[in-house]
């Protein structure tokens, strides 16, 4: 049976924290598999700032890049767009947890885990990342090793970072090479990584305090 984790943290000024990863174009209409409509798929500028904050976290800890997918961004755009129907959980309105709603979102295969936040419309992405970053397990699940795609989403306060093993561009994850034309005899399949979930709630101090 897989092991599934979560992980989750408050901010005293009013924000809290939860954990459990192609663009599209911003304005166009993301149409997934099922129950995963949403218009804001696409990352912002804020969202590529914690997107840029990750990886350089990941890059000073000796980990490679997360790549965004757009499956993931799918998947994270509409559970932010849901927060206000369920608060600090990762079971959104439609009684799915994090995996299930990857796959509906496209991501059938891959899933790592969720890191949820919210706070004010005006929470930065420096403050939400180092809040997620002062707790130890969303920092795990941002520095997870087997860590490759993430999508990132954020509406008002609320944050989504949902990470994943495969990008789902096609294109050569950036620890793995391109494929050779060179015959190779064939690997026996490995089993792939159990996905991470954590929940615990943790006190932090917010801005302000």
């Amino acid at each position: 049976m897989k092991r599934r984790t979560f992980a989750g943290a408050a901010l005293a000024s009013g924000a809290l924290l939860g954990a459990a990863g192609l663009l599209l174009g911003a304005g166009t209409p993301a149409v997934a598999i099922a129950n995963c409509d949403t218009n804001t798929a696409a990352l912002d500028s804020t969202e590529q700032q914690m997107l840029d904050l990750m990886n350089a976290a990941r890059l000073a800890d000796g980990k490679g890049p997360l790549v965004p997918a757009a499956a993931l961004n799918r998947a994270a755009a509409w559970k932010s767009e849901d927060a206000p129907k369920t608060g600090l959980s990762h079971t959104d309105s439609r009684d799915r947890d994090p995996f299930v709603r990857m796959a509906d979102c496209g991501y059938t295969s891959g899933g790592l885990g969720e890191n949820v936040g919210v706070g004010s419309s005006g929470t930065s992405a420096t403050a939400m990342f180092n809040a997620f970053m002062a707790s130890e397990d969303h920092r795990a699940a941002i520095l997870e090793p087997r860590g490759k795609a993430v999508g990132v989403g954020r509406a008002g306060g609320h944050w989504t970072l949902n990470f994943g093993t495969i990008v789902d561009s096609g294109a050569p994850t950036p620890d793995t090479p391109a494929a050779t034309a060179t015959p190779t005899r064939t690997a026996t399949p490995t089993p792939a990584p159990a996905p991470k979930l954590y929940r615990v709630q943790i006190p932090m101090v917010g801005a302000g305090q």
